[in-house]
């Protein structure tokens, strides 16, 4: 899956799910920023956000 952010900050994200057996699931998680320095000035907030969506995904999964 791609998306494109095409708003400020302009990024591109991608996820890959691959299957690992055993009900496992390997997350392949890019975001490329367009701008090298707004990567940087944003990064303190996008890396701890990216984690709790993860962890979302993670319980959600889970519970399923």
């Amino acid at each position: 899956m791609r998306i494109r952010h095409v708003s400020p900050p302009q990024f591109v994200l991608s996820i890959g799910l691959l299957a690992r057996g055993n009900d496992r699931t390997l997350v392949n998680w890019e975001q490329a920023f367009a701008d090298a320095q707004v990567a940087e000035r944003v990064r303190p907030i996008v890396e701890p956000s990216n984690e709790q969506n993860l962890d979302r995904l993670t319980a959600g999964l889970s519970a399923a």
